[in-house]
């Protein structure tokens, strides 16, 4: 059931085992869906995710949906197979879309959600969704939450930071009047979105216990856990 594949998911917030302590072969088919290929582990975003995959690869099965950046190491599939994770990407170049800009003005949808919106990406989750075989789907960051939400199995949020906290912050320190006043809306509309989203989730996952705090007072939502060897990186 989805509760007890949350039960099985929290059991995993330890420290990493050795690769000859580690069972292959029983475990759990786990999707992670994220906005650019966690490896080679080289900032922040892909040293945490990297951890847990490789922590959670060597007793399951991990596949990976991801955007590719045209300035990214075109070796990193090939790692990332080399470690037994199977890898899907589409393509996308790293400039944003000028209609984004204006859609993420006027429309209902901030812009940073609406940057990485892409039928290829939601076809190829819809792909392999419809073979059935995840029990678990884990959406790294609030963009990548869309391609996630209803999928038919036990879903995951995970927080890497408050997105509208963060675009609040710079809307109140950025010098440039036109740059702030589109800050100003943005975060607003990250704020909406991450009342409505986070609920839409089994699970949700905070990097920090300030995030957390914050991110309960954005949502009811019971299941938000923050657990301070979630994300041990001591074996990268």
């Amino acid at each position: 059931s989805r509760r007890q594949g949350a039960d099985r998911i929290r059991a995993a917030s330890k420290p990493w085992p050795s690769r000859r302590q580690s069972v292959r072969g029983n475990g759990m088919n786990i999707l992670f869906v994220t906005n650019n290929l966690p490896y080679p582990p080289t900032d922040g975003w892909k040293i945490r995710v990297w951890a847990f995959i490789r922590y959670l690869s060597a007793q399951h099965r991990v596949s990976i949906a991801s955007f590719m950046r045209t300035t990214e190491d075109p070796r990193a599939v090939e790692m990332l197979q080399a470690h037994g994770v199977d890898v899907s990407v589409v393509p996308r170049h790293p400039r944003y879309s000028a209609l984004n800009l204006v859609r993420g003005l006027f429309g209902r949808t901030a812009f940073s959600v609406l940057n990485y919106r892409d039928s290829r990406m939601q076809a190829l989750i819809r792909r392999l969704l419809a073979a059935g075989r995840f029990e678990i789907v884990q959406a790294e960051s609030l963009q990548m939450a869309q391609y996630c939400i209803g999928a038919p199995a036990m879903t995951v949020l995970d927080l890497h930071n408050i997105e509208s906290l963060l675009m609040k912050r710079y809307a109140e320190c950025v010098t440039n009047p036109l740059k702030r006043a589109y800050a100003d809306i943005t975060w607003r509309k990250l704020w909406r979105y991450e009342t409505t989203t986070y609920g839409r989730f089994d699970e949700c996952l905070a990097c920090s216990e300030e995030d957390r705090t914050i991110a309960l007072l954005l949502s009811d939502e019971p299941y938000l856990h923050f657990d301070s060897s979630y994300w041990d990186t001591r074996g990268v």
